[in-house]
């Protein structure tokens, strides 16, 4: 089991950051083509909660693919409540857009083929990396409020984010259009979703 999940490790580490950096190339082209320069494209990179949670996806592949005993190092990676965590953002991100995004985007060339293994690809791919890689008996109910964290602290960013610059990465959480209210209904409508997943993660692996 140990030498399969780092070998599954490496592979996602090596997919993970390649399309990370292919999409970062993307976006700061497309700007730049657009006329807003090279770090507005970086601002707009790092909005989006598709790439903030590959990135962490990323960081926790790597924590496993790492040889000792530099992998010591990256041991706050490698905890089940980290892992968890990193397995349910990576869900919510396949789920929404499928459920909510996919018919607003049209994306083509390299940009389609980042797109599929960002929201398609790594998601069912990094569940299965958790379920091998989580030892049953190691994740409680007290772990629940520290995989909220992260998705708290992304809302938190976005909201401040998109008062500094006026853009908002994802049309249901819009307050230029929405306002604050619905937007926050529709943030709690996600959390709610991570509450559920996360409940399951820790339900099947206590």
């Amino acid at each position: 089991m140990e030498n399969y999940v780092r070998r599954f490790a490496t592979g996602l580490a090596i997919v993970g950051w390649t399309v990370l950096l292919l999409q970062f190339y993307l976006t700061t082209t497309h700007q730049i083509a657009e006329g807003h320069g090279f770090w507005w494209g970086v601002v707009m990179y790092f909005g989006y909660f598709t790439l903030t949670t590959n990135a962490f996806c990323a960081l926790v592949a790597t924590a496993y693919a790492l040889p000792e005993p530099l992998a010591a190092r990256w041991a706050w990676w490698r905890q089940p409540w980290v892992v968890t965590g990193a397995m349910v953002s990576i869900v919510i991100v396949g789920s929404v857009y499928f459920l909510l995004l996919r018919h607003q985007y049209h994306p083509e060339g390299l940009q389609w083929v980042v797109d599929r293994f960002l929201h398609y690809l790594i998601p069912p791919a990094f569940v299965v990396f958790w379920w091998r890689a989580v030892p049953h008996g190691h994740l409680q109910w007290v772990h629940l409020p520290q995989m909220l964290v992260y998705p708290s602290t992304y809302l938190g960013y976005l909201m401040v984010r998109g008062e500094v610059v006026g853009v908002y990465p994802y049309f249901f959480i819009d307050v230029s259009r929405l306002g604050y209210g619905q937007a926050l209904v529709n943030a709690v409508g996600v959390g709610a979703l991570f509450l559920v997943l996360a409940s399951l993660g820790i339900r099947a692996k206590r």
